[in-house]
């Protein structure tokens, strides 16, 4: 999903997306790209892999799109793409930040919390292309954990004393992930409109999940 969506809002002209088949090809192209980086290696040479692979992608699909539609939207979406096909997802930065906020020190359930709100931000930001174009994916986890974070302190004011308010705060943590204060407003505020209410400090709590065991 990460290179489909950035490949999406990467073009400037939709004139050329807007077919079901261009669409079935990006997409199957972005899934091959991501078996390619991620599978395990085997003893057949790269090119007859890469060949393999993607016939058996178009047959998956029902043959459409073929495999040579596939191969050429590679280059076209790793150029789209600059290259970049291997960075920290959006999922990834949620759990590291998540983990490196201090509240998760503070209390679990919280810090659980913050963790499962955040990525469920993340996770609706795919419904605003201009989000995805116009700001790095740290920037964009950031203030999906601001919001998650606004919530916890609105809805929990004992878990910030006036001693422990320093240290709790995502101000700490900005310090470590360095990013500017401007772009994470406008990424909050982005969020906020396609996120109007985000769940209840109890919403996950029966999911009985941890940030720290989370995958």
């Amino acid at each position: 999903m990460n290179y489909f969506d950035r490949y999406i809002a990467s073009q400037k002209s939709c004139e050329d997306l807007n077919t079901l088949a261009t669409h079935q090809t990006v997409a199957a192209t972005a899934l091959f790209l991501a078996i390619k980086l991620h599978s395990t290696s085997c003893e057949i040479c790269e090119e007859d892999t890469n060949s393999l692979r993607g016939r058996a992608l178009s047959k998956i699909l029902y043959g459409s799109p073929k495999p040579q539609d596939i191969l050429d939207m590679e280059m076209n979406m790793l150029e789209g793409l600059d290259w970049y096909v291997n960075p920290p997802t959006l999922h990834d930065f949620a759990l590291m930040f998540s983990k490196l906020h201090p509240i998760s020190d503070v209390c679990n359930e919280s810090g659980s919390y913050l963790y499962e709100t955040t990525r469920y931000q993340v996770e609706l930001a795919i419904f605003i292309p201009e989000l995805l174009a116009n700001f790095k994916s740290s920037v964009i986890v950031y203030a999906a954990l601001k919001n998650a974070e606004e919530k916890i302190y609105a809805e929990n004011p004992v878990i910030l004393t006036e001693e422990g308010k320093p240290s709790h705060s995502a101000s700490r943590l900005h310090l470590s992930v360095m990013v500017d204060p401007t772009k994470v407003t406008q990424c909050q505020i982005m969020l906020k409109r396609v996120c109007h209410q985000l769940p209840d400090l109890d919403y996950f709590s029966d999911n009985d999940r941890n940030v720290s065991n989370s995958p």
